[in-house]
């Protein structure tokens, strides 16, 4: 995936200068380890927060560097339990702010 987002970074960014801004990265996701705080506007993750082992530490790593307003994406499976886990963590958090 990183390969892909690097390749076209790379073949539209004369095009859009909006991918001069993309910086794609592998991390560990509980950690987050040397990205700032609120320095990031979008995080993406597929089957992340379900599968590391403190899927709530890594929800606390993500809204610690995510910028207010900021965006994040992910997809989960089917338990539903971790929908419900996302959306309270996200609310409260948001209400803390």
């Amino acid at each position: 995936m990183i390969e892909q987002v690097q390749k076209l970074k790379q073949q539209e960014q004369d095009n859009n200068p909006i991918w001069s801004q993309v910086e794609a990265k592998v991390l560990d996701a509980q950690v987050l380890d040397g990205v700032e705080d609120a320095s990031i506007s979008h995080i993406t993750g597929t089957m992340v927060y379900n599968l590391v082992s403190d899927g709530r530490q890594a929800l606390k790593a993500a809204h610690r560097v995510l910028q207010p307003g900021g965006i994040v994406g992910m997809t989960l499976g089917s338990q539903a339990e971790w929908m419900d886990l996302v959306r309270t963590f996200f609310h409260t958090f948001t209400l803390l702010r």
